[in-house]
């Protein structure tokens, strides 16, 4: 019961803070699968065979109301990396707000550097692509892996993870769309164009201002956008 009131309780505030996806899985059952293997990093148990943990992602859902927060916070204004600072403070004030102990990972940072895309295939959220994309079912590759959260909780014991097969069956455009991208790696537009070939989830596309801002964080974008929400007068 303690693992189902905490996955139900941080899935209704994250979703409200634009975090649309969240995943809830084993700890255990990431480091000993074979996604593991490939990287040193295991993620904590609390010395049990098993942890509680919450894999926290985003579709386009996130854009609106992370440009509404910016606008509202003049910290989140002055930092050079709004986004990331918007994601902790979510991600700690929930930690703080639950009894529960926890440990939380984040994409941006790199001490540790988390496998998030492996531990997003196993967990169930999304499959990794011929070309090393994540790839949702229903969103394909247009969502963003933002944080691991592992708390000192058992899993409920009939938790059954989704398997991902998003790929099955695909003449996997990506690898062509990803070859001419390395071969102009300064180019975000090229960058894009690997997404753009996915034939999964072609309506869950970033509206152009959001692929913009992921691409270039361009802070200008931010305002832009803010400025298009005004009410007319």
């Amino acid at each position: 019961m303690l693992a189902q009131a905490i996955v139900s309780a941080w899935t209704e505030t994250l979703r409200a803070h634009g975090f649309d996806l969240v995943q809830s899985f084993d700890a255990g059952s990431y480091n000993q699968s074979p996604r593991a293997l490939g990287s040193d990093f295991r993620l904590p148990t609390f010395g049990q065979p098993s942890a509680l943990c919450l894999l926290v992602a985003h579709g386009a859902a996130l854009w609106d109301v992370f440009v509404s927060a910016v606008g509202a916070s003049e910290s989140l204004r002055r930092s050079t990396t709004p986004l990331d600072h918007y994601t902790e403070g979510v991600v700690v004030d929930l930690q703080q707000r639950t009894s529960t102990a926890s440990v939380a990972f984040f994409s941006h940072r790199t001490d540790p550097l988390i496998p998030i895309q492996r531990i997003a295939d196993v967990a169930g959220l999304a499959g990794l692509s011929p070309s090393h994309m994540s790839v949702h079912p229903r969103l394909g590759p247009w969502l963003g892996l933002r944080a691991v959260v592992v708390f000192e909780a058992t899993p409920e014991p009939d938790a059954a993870w989704p398997a991902v097969h998003a790929c099955a069956g695909c003449s996997a455009p990506c690898l062509g769309a990803i070859e001419r991208a390395q071969a102009t790696p300064e180019s975000w537009q090229a960058w894009l164009s690997v997404r753009d070939s996915c034939p999964v989830g072609r309506e869950a596309r970033y509206s152009e201002r959001q692929i913009r801002y992921h691409y270039t964080k361009d802070r200008t974008l931010l305002e832009s956008a803010q400025g298009s929400k005004a009410p007319k007068v």
